[in-house]
């Protein structure tokens, strides 16, 4: 099957995370299994129009962006997108195409008249961003923003996720909660919506370190942002239970050097080391239950399906994360960490004390949540549920 695939950036592009990373393990598990992919996707800062890598080719689009009037606009990502799908389909058809999000706009409003069945991916949904955004209103200046960026979110909410998520032939969702704030804000009906997880592929590693913990070790692996939550490790060491405890700091971001400075305000590098941004095959070395007792994830936002538990389970260590959007998805309170009600920081601490109390509890939720990693998010059963789901929808 010829599969066409619309991404607004890639891993080759300078500035990617976890969807382009998703979306290359996925294109590349359709050529595994013998499919021929073409990956869409706006040039941006690319000096090539075309590559190849790992049997996925890759067209690279020069346009500009603009949510008002794009479709009028014949240089717009909507209308270049559709040229440069068309022209290849018009040579050799494809029989799919996938849009990430709504990246495949441009298609999806017209693929009755080509005609190709289109499957969209939902991250998360518009409604899910303001609900982060009023969790992170801090002060008149976080206000100022949410107040400002508001009315492009309600064009959103209103415009493009409705076009792209009622126009498609079929959605997944990456987390039950995607599901169903899919069908909350679009009217959906919920048989044209599947729940299929991101999965990952950690490379499987012989830990030789045989550290002897003499602390209480917790680990913190994410953008550096103040939406997720990093300030609560520094509120952490205002506890005395905790003294005799330390986070490791796995990430950059826009909010790292300020989160830096407050550490080194509060005199807490003893306590928090920030290790900052890592490769992906480093992680698999990092995510050690033989050096951490726990990962926390005390965000405050709302994410479809954060991969990071995903990974730190995959390596055999227990979460503490607030409940918010697609945790619960991936970690089963007290049987793979605890799920905590999202701001209540006294349970969340009281939690970390017990598993601190309690080691033996440590390595059962551990063990209990690499079982379900490994049984439930790997990319082979990713693949495998996408291509059921393909073969209902193109028939």
């Amino acid at each position: 099957m010829r599969i066409a695939v619309f991404v607004k950036a890639t891993t080759l592009h300078k500035v990617h995370g976890g969807l382009e990373t998703q979306n290359k393990a996925l294109c590349e598990g359709f050529v595994r299994n013998g499919h021929r992919v073409v990956v869409f996707s706006p040039k941006r800062e690319l000096t090539v129009e075309r590559a190849e890598q790992n049997g996925v080719e890759y067209v690279f689009v020069d346009c500009t962006f603009r949510y008002l009037f794009s479709k009028l606009d014949k240089k717009n990502w909507y209308n270049k997108s559709f040229d440069a799908f068309l022209k290849q389909h018009n040579s050799e058809p494809f029989e799919l195409a996938i849009s990430q999000s709504s990246a495949g706009v441009g298609i999806i409003e017209r693929k009755n008249d080509v005609p190709v069945k289109v499957i969209s991916i939902s991250h998360g949904t518009t409604i899910a961003e303001i609900q982060t955004a009023l969790n992170n209103i801090y002060d008149l200046k976080s206000l100022f923003l949410f107040l400002k960026n508001l009315q492009f979110v309600l064009r959103q909410f209103f415009g493009r996720q409705r076009d792209y998520i009622l126009h498609s032939d079929h959605i997944v969702a990456v987390s039950n909660a995607v599901k169903q704030q899919i069908i909350d804000e679009t009217f959906v009906p919920e048989e044209r919506v599947s729940v299929i997880h991101n999965g990952i592929s950690l490379k499987e590693t012989q830990h030789i370190s045989e550290r002897t913990k003499t602390k209480f070790s917790m680990l913190f692996v994410g953008q550096i942002l103040r939406e997720k939550g990093v300030d609560y490790l520094i509120d952490l060491f205002e506890d005395s239970r905790f003294l005799n405890s330390q986070v490791d700091v796995v990430g950059g971001g826009a909010y790292l050097e300020e989160f830096r400075k407050k550490v080194q305000e509060k005199k807490l590098e003893d306590k928090i080391k920030i290790i900052g941004k890592v490769s992906h095959d480093r992680l698999a070395e990092i995510y050690d239950i033989n050096i951490y007792d726990v990962f926390v994830f005390p965000t405050r936002r709302i994410e479809g399906f954060p991969m990071v538990l995903v990974e730190a389970m995959y390596g055999g260590l227990p979460v503490v994360g607030f409940n918010l959007g697609g945790v619960s998805d991936a970690v089963i309170d007290e049987e793979t960490g605890y799920l905590i009600p999202f701001a209540d920081f006294k349970l969340f601490k009281d939690k970390l004390k017990y598993l601190m109390d309690n080691p033996e509890q440590v390595i059962k939720l551990g063990q209990a949540a690499k079982t379900k990693a490994q049984n439930e998010f790997s990319q082979d059963r990713m693949i495998e549920q996408y291509e059921s789901l393909i073969r209902k929808i193109v028939r």
